[in-house]
């Protein structure tokens, strides 16, 4: 069975029966049948698809499965995509889903910033963060202020993107086909300039120079994309090609998510179902009822970190942290307010100061933002993982860029004390400057051949912890700094 959205008139066949699987399986290889039907692809007749393995279940001891031919116009093939569902639906048939594979249905695209056209000069004299600002009343409030003053000054003066769908550039464009149409349009504005002779012979030179060259790269490049295309590579990657060569290019498509035997498609259904899961995989339903007993009982003793003792880790910060903090950073993407640490960069002279001022108030006042709170969450499919159960994919979280900006200065100072202290063991080289796993594999191979050359047994365990980070229980943690005896802002921050 095939599910067709309304195209056009369609002529589209379902026939299954054993004697055709048995015959094609007995006359044509399914290189043959490949090559077979791009033949008749390309000489305009009727396109025959073979999905991948067989539409039926399996039966133990039966006949053989019979294949499921979907036939349509060859105009009409690369525009579709062929894919089993995975409900039977009360059939003896896995349905065959026909959908649209061209990107002519996304209208938008989120618009984004052009550094490398902004105007950094107009940026500062917007961009101007007052002491009014920071000392206001509520720490939210001066958030809010401070943000949108970065952002109207933003607005203004760094351009934005087009939020039209992006254009798929030339394969066969390169270096040389630039240079060219560079040139030929250097002599045609000599030209027009210019209207003599030697320059009207120089640029229609130089356009048929252009001209040849791109022809050149243009057949290099299709022979070296049809010399890819092999009896080794498989069937999606064939059709991918084929598309590619029609200028039919996927863009995003939201995945259809399947928990039991319901099914979401809608980017609000796919967002709820997928954040669920994440919430699910770091909630307390994932530990086990021994465990939770020992949870519960352990942090029914409450961990006091208030004093009043002058300690150095609590003292306010001052313009080398932050400075330190921001010459380490990469242009990356920017959280739910929109900020970059290009914008932080580039801000006046008396600006980062304030904000400075802005950072010591929340760190003596031990308010976190509630803006800061907020991230964004994009949903990374693992590689080779099936993309309709919502736990294969990995949450990247998107947060604020001044909030990880005043991350960063604390945890400078956390990683001090904890190196001062020799809190940290000596083997460890996760989450540390200047040390990488590298550093445990010599250690490793130390080892062996320490016992190789005392001929000795050397025993080596290896931990891989399923969801370490998500399980992490952060209790533990806290009692572990209030063990090493970390008071006043720092923890409580933390």
């Amino acid at each position: 069975m095939a599910v067709l959205p309304p195209l056009e008139k369609i002529l589209l066949q379902s026939r299954e029966s054993d004697a055709d699987a048995e015959m094609s399986s007995s006359y044509f290889s399914e290189e043959d049948a490949l090559e077979y039907n791009m033949s008749e692809d390309l000489e305009d007749s009727p396109a025959v698809t073979s999905p991948p393995p067989s539409s039926k279940p399996e039966k133990a001891n039966k006949y053989k499965n019979s294949l499921d031919l979907a036939i349509c116009s060859p105009s009409l093939l690369p525009m579709l995509n062929f894919r089993f569902g995975g409900d039977l639906y009360n059939s003896d048939h896995f349905p065959l889903e026909v959908s649209y594979a061209d990107s002519a249905c996304v209208t938008q695209r989120p618009q984004r910033y052009l550094f490398q056209r902004a105007d950094w000069a107009a940026f500062r004299q917007l961009a101007v963060i007052t002491e009014t600002m920071v000392v206001s009343n509520d720490i939210d409030e001066a958030i809010k202020t401070v943000t949108d003053q970065i952002i109207s000054a933003a607005d203004v003066a760094i351009p934005k993107s087009s939020s039209h769908p992006r254009k798929f550039r030339k394969p066969w464009w390169n270096d040389a086909c630039r240079e060219a149409y560079q040139n030929q349009r250097r002599l045609w504005g000599i030209f027009r300039r210019y209207l003599t002779l030697e320059n009207h012979v120089a640029f229609k030179k130089a356009r048929a120079t252009a001209r040849r060259i791109r022809r050149r790269s243009q057949r290099e490049s299709w022979m070296t994309y049809i010399s890819s295309v092999t009896s080794a590579i498989s069937s999606a990657q064939l059709w991918k090609k084929v598309k590619a060569a029609n200028r039919i290019y996927k863009e995003f498509s939201f995945p259809v998510i399947r928990t039991g035997t319901t099914l979401y498609s809608t980017p609000t259904e796919v967002a709820n179902i997928i954040g669920q899961g994440f919430a699910r995989v770091s909630s307390a339903d994932s530990y086990s009822p021994t465990f939770l007993v020992t949870k519960r009982r352990a942090e029914q003793i409450l961990l006091n970190f208030k004093t009043r003792k002058p300690l150095s880790y609590n003292c306010a910060f001052r313009m080398f942290e932050l400075r330190k903090a921001l010459s380490k950073v990469k242009d990356t993407s920017p959280g739910p307010d929109g900020i970059t640490y290009s914008m932080i960069r580039h801000l006046d002279a008396d600006s980062p100061t304030n904000l400075l001022n802005l950072f010591n108030r929340i760190w003596k006042e031990q308010d976190y933002p509630s803006q800061w709170r907020e991230a964004i969450v994009i949903p990374i499919l693992k590689p080779e993982k099936d993309p309709s159960n919502p736990l294969n994919y990995r949450p990247i979280a998107l947060t604020s860029c001044l909030s990880k900006t005043l991350e960063r200065m604390v945890n400078a100072r956390l990683v001090y004390q904890l190196k001062k202290t020799r809190c940290i063991p000596t083997f460890q080289s996760g989450f540390r400057k200047g040390r990488s796993a590298l550093d445990n594999i010599i250690k490793l191979e130390t080892q062996i051949r320490n016992a190789f050359v005392r001929r000795n047994h050397l025993v080596s365990i290896f931990f891989d912890i399923e969801k370490a980070y998500d399980h992490t229980w952060r209790h533990v943690i806290l009692r572990s700094l209030h063990d090493s005896e970390f008071q006043g802002n720092l923890p409580i921050f933390i």
